[in-house]
């Protein structure tokens, strides 16, 4: 394995972490129920208009 392949490997591993400890598991639950709330909303106007 090369030197300049390492180097990217562990590169990559570093910033992937970085972003892994920055994400905060509630924060994203609250976003993801969220975007479903958005949906449903907009399902359920979808059906109304069918019915």
């Amino acid at each position: 394995m090369s030197l300049m392949s390492r180097a990217s490997k562990l590169l990559k591993a570093n910033v992937n972490h970085l972003l892994d400890s920055a994400e905060d598991p509630e924060v994203m639950i609250k976003e993801l129920v969220r975007d479903m709330e958005e949906s449903v909303g907009r399902l359920q106007s979808w059906c109304q208009r069918r019915l």
